[in-house]
């Protein structure tokens, strides 16, 4: 696996300013309350439900350090930036 250092050193330094901090506190909440009446329905579901914020939340990191993202433009759109430069893209050429 060949990786651009240079390019991941980038991709860190730019997240971080196109990040969206908003929406996490709009949804923070809404996940809270959510699990909160899922406890007082049954014990069950809320151990579900927090095996499903666990793979919600491990999932991003997976996906963007996965070699997917050379492969499969899904993944990773990057390769469209110069093509179409409004496209949001994986933040390796904002």
């Amino acid at each position: 696996m060949n990786i651009d250092f240079q390019e991941l050193s980038n991709y860190f330094k730019v997240l971080p300013r196109h990040f969206n901090y908003l929406l996490v506190v709009q949804i923070v909440p809404l996940l809270i309350i959510s699990s909160i009446l899922v406890k007082e329905i049954d014990e069950r579901l809320f151990h579900k439900q927090m095996i499903y914020y666990s793979v919600g939340a491990i999932a991003p990191p997976v996906a963007s350090f996965s070699p997917l993202g050379e492969n499969l433009m899904v993944v990773c759109p990057d390769r469209l930036c110069d093509k179409y430069p409004t496209t949001v893209c994986c933040g390796v050429c904002w």
